[in-house]
C-alpha cells in the first residue's frame, strides 16, 4: 500500500511528503500528518493508537478481520468526523455481509462505492486482460471480477450482489461516516 506503481508514495504528490520511514512505514506529511503502515496480521498493533481515520485495504482477506476492525474501532478517534475506508474484493465474511447492509440500509453511515474489472482494464497488462477471461462464468469470477457476494452454503447462487442492474463491480469501497 505504501511502495509500488500504485502505493502511497507514488501517488502523493512528492511536495506534500517530508519523510518516509521505510522500517516503520510511515509517511510523514508536510503539514504534520503521520501517514502510519500497520498490518493486518497483527491485531494488538492497532491497540493504543490515535486516528482521524483508517484505510483498510482487502479488508476481506484479513486474517484476524474481526479483531483488527474491533481495535480500529477504538483507533480511530481523533478530529471532528472520523473516517473508515474499507477496500475490497467481497467476500461472504460476517463484517463485509455487514457493511453492505449498512450501505443498503439508507442511513448513509456507510458508503458503497463501486466499480469493475473491466472498468480498469485498460490499465492492466494485456496478458492479465487475457488471463481474466478463464474465470468467465465461474463463482470465483462472480466473486473477483463481478464482486458478488457467494453464498458458500448456497453454492453458486448469490446471497447478495453488490451491484446494481446496470453496474457490474470488482471491488467495493466502503466509506464509514
Amino acid at each position: 500500500c505504501i511502495e509500488g506503481e500504485s502505493g502511497l508514495l507514488n501517488v502523493i504528490p512528492p511536495q506534500f511528503i517530508a519523510d518516509y520511514n521505510k522500517q516503520l512505514l510511515e509517511i510523514r506529511m508536510t503539514n504534520g500528518s503521520l501517514i502510519k503502515g500497520i498490518s493486518a496480521s497483527e491485531p494488538d498493533r492497532f491497540r493504543g493508537g490515535q486516528y482521524h481515520g483508517a484505510w483498510l485495504d482487502e479488508l476481506a482477506a484479513w486474517d484476524y478481520l474481526q479483531d483488527a476492525w474491533d481495535m480500529i474501532q477504538f483507533s480511530v478517534r481523533l478530529g471532528k468526523q472520523t473516517r473508515i475506508i474499507a477496500s475490497t474484493t467481497p467476500r461472504p465474511k460476517d463484517l463485509i455481509v455487514e457493511l453492505v447492509g449498512r450501505a443498503e440500509d439508507g442511513s448513509g453511515e456507510v458508503v458503497m462505492s463501486t466499480a469493475s474489472t473491466y472498468a480498469n482494464i485498460d490499465n492492466l497488462a494485456p496478458s492479465f486482460q487475457q488471463q481474466i477471461l478463464q474465470y468467465e462464468g465461474t463463482k470465483l469470477g462472480r466473486q473477483e471480477i463481478y464482486a458478488e457476494l457467494i453464498d458458500p452454503e448456497e453454492g453458486d447462487r448469490k446471497s447478495t450482489r453488490l451491484n446494481s442492474s446496470h453496474i457490474t463491480i470488482s471491488y467495493a469501497v466502503f466509506c464509514l461516516k
